[in-house]
């Protein structure tokens, strides 16, 4: 196992390359399927279970070998092809999404979301009308959409990517674990002030130059 320090929106970041990482085809390659596959590993656990796991079986990768060796070796660019890498991602995630759930926009409405979100609800022992799980959607909507203008765009999907990406300290690997995710999954929903609030504007406006 390798590990570099990779400078990335001026942040160092810890960068780990071994031999377990996933090589896909990236024109077959979907990133809807990459999460339905965890969250159907994530409904065999139990919560408190899932919520600690944090090997990188039926983990999502984000960034492709060239990536890795980029930032093992120092290279300058690493932070760059990282962004361009997950907005790549996010910008197939959000149409497969809406292909499946929604109306084919690119954009999803709450609506579309909470359609979406259901589909792998019993991830945390919720039914379609249980009133603490419409009022995490709405939570998690309201955080993602960054501009208040009712859809979540490509942009904003980009940003909770990169979120559940990083650590306390800023950090990525390019990989998405069950226990990134469920941490995600979880602050989005909650109604006291987390860390994403102050995580998901700083990546927003380091990714797209918004003041």
């Amino acid at each position: 196992m390798g590990i570099s320090s990779v400078a990335v929106f001026g942040t160092a970041q810890s960068v780990s390359d071994n031999s377990c990482t996933v090589k896909q085809n990236e024109k077959k390659f979907s990133p809807l399927f990459a999460f339905d596959k965890m969250t159907t590993r994530i409904k065999s656990m139990r919560l408190s279970e899932a919520a600690e796991y944090n090997k990188t079986d039926d983990s999502v990768d984000l960034v492709n070998q060239q990536w890795r060796d980029m930032a093992n070796s120092g290279d300058p660019n690493t932070g760059a092809k990282y962004q361009e890498l997950v907005k790549d991602f996010a910008s197939k995630y959000i149409k497969e999404i809406d292909e499946k759930f929604g109306n084919g926009d690119g954009k999803l409405t709450f609506e579309e979301y909470a359609k979406s979100e259901y589909a792998s609800m019993s991830v945390f022992d919720y039914v379609y009308n249980n009133k603490e799980a419409q009022q995490a959607l709405k939570n998690a909507f309201r955080r993602l959409d960054y501009n208040k203008d009712k859809v979540i765009d490509e942009k904003e999907l980009t940003v909770l990517i990169a979120a559940m990406d990083y650590d306390t300290e800023a950090n990525v690997n390019g990989r998405i674990t069950i226990n990134d995710y469920m941490r995600t999954s979880i602050q989005l929903g909650s109604d006291k002030e987390v860390f994403l609030d102050k995580l998901l504007p700083y990546i927003y406006n380091s990714y797209f130059n918004q003041k």
